[in-house]
């Protein structure tokens, strides 16, 4: 298996992974508290509530990639 560089996976997320949202929503995976989506309350389809959450997730999936 080829290991996969965090570009590699940040770029499955295009274009939300271009928006300030998806890197704040990354760094708030891992906080001693648990950090909420400030953009939660936004209409739902806010982008920026979306990018977040996909930065999130993109941050659960880099901390589960194996790494040689």
């Amino acid at each position: 298996m080829v290991a996969r560089t965090l570009a590699d996976l940040q770029q499955e997320y295009r274009p939300y992974d271009t928006l300030p949202a998806f890197h704040q929503g990354f760094a708030a995976y891992g906080q001693q508290y648990q950090i909420r989506n400030p953009y939660e309350g936004q209409p739902h389809n806010s982008v920026d509530a979306k990018a977040w959450d996909r930065g999130l997730e993109c941050a659960e999936r880099w901390a589960r990639e194996p790494r040689s």
